[in-house]
């Protein structure tokens, strides 16, 4: 990680190389947490992840950029606790991932991947019993405009799109 400043720009931008930032905007602050963003992702999903698998130290800013950290006696009053991990794992439940287009492409790929993999192995065509290829059924989700909803949880996105989509899949597992 390294603080840099562009020449001509007056505002000075943190390289968190392959980390990022959880930012939550509360009670007059700007908090912000480095974190692994895959880690992140996954625990933001529902994942029981370890939070020192995710957070990159216990430290919250509210200005990451300036290296401003934030008051504890703050801390307590917007979070009610003022335990370290107690704060960044509400940090990381109620904040948004701050994530490139680049991870989030790739977050969403592997989201559709795994649908389509639980899909492959659970769906059948109800008149063949047979299961259903992969290819068919990336073509029924593009045929049917399905988009993967990134913060939700792998089972309430299959039940959206197996009932709102109306597919002609039937779900035998």
């Amino acid at each position: 990680m390294s603080i840099g400043k562009s020449s001509g720009d007056r505002s000075s931008r943190v390289d968190l190389g392959d980390l990022s930032l959880i930012r939550l905007s509360t009670h007059g602050k700007r908090l912000e947490l480095i974190v692994n963003p895959e880690k992140a992702w996954l625990f933001k999903q529902g994942e029981d992840i370890p939070l020192e698998d995710i957070v990159e130290g216990f430290t919250i800013f509210e200005n990451i950029s300036k290296g401003l950290k934030a008051n504890i006696d703050d801390l307590e009053d917007i979070f009610g606790v003022n335990e370290e991990k107690a704060i960044a794992k509400l940090m990381i439940e109620r904040g948004e991932l701050l994530i490139t287009q680049e991870q989030r492409n790739k977050f969403l790929k592997e989201k559709r991947d795994e649908i389509l993999e639980y899909l492959n192995s659970h769906a059948v065509n109800p008149k063949t019993k047979n299961p259903i290829p992969i290819a068919r059924i990336e073509k029924a989700m593009e045929e049917a405009g399905v988009s993967i909803p990134p913060r939700q949880a792998l089972s309430w996105t299959l039940q959206g799109l197996v009932l709102a989509k109306g597919t002609q899949f039937h779900i035998e597992r």
